[in-house]
């Protein structure tokens, strides 16, 4: 038997992003499941974590982890890996 798991309130126990890609002026026979390599990735508010609403833009998905790293470090989000407090730069 599945165990439920226990939800917490919403931003208490996370930091939430938002990737979007961009669809506008994509080829005419497109699906619609196609979306350019470039787009944004947005920091969402979280009041517990007192993180203010941000966002950075990508060109290209060669620079989408450059660019998240950049979000990150610019808002001193800190990544850790389960096991122990190791500082986490994510690339």
């Amino acid at each position: 038997m599945e165990q439920k798991i226990k939800r917490g309130e919403y931003g208490k126990n996370m930091i939430r992003f938002t990737i979007k890609f961009w669809t506008n002026d994509l080829p005419k026979n497109s699906d619609n499941r196609t979306a350019w390599g470039s787009g944004v990735i947005t920091l969402l508010k979280n009041e517990y974590k007192d993180l203010k609403p941000d966002m950075i833009f990508f060109k290209n998905l060669e620079e989408f982890t450059e660019k998240f790293q950049k979000l990150i470090d610019k808002n001193k989000i800190t990544l850790i890996e389960k096991k122990g407090i190791i500082k986490k730069k994510f690339k």
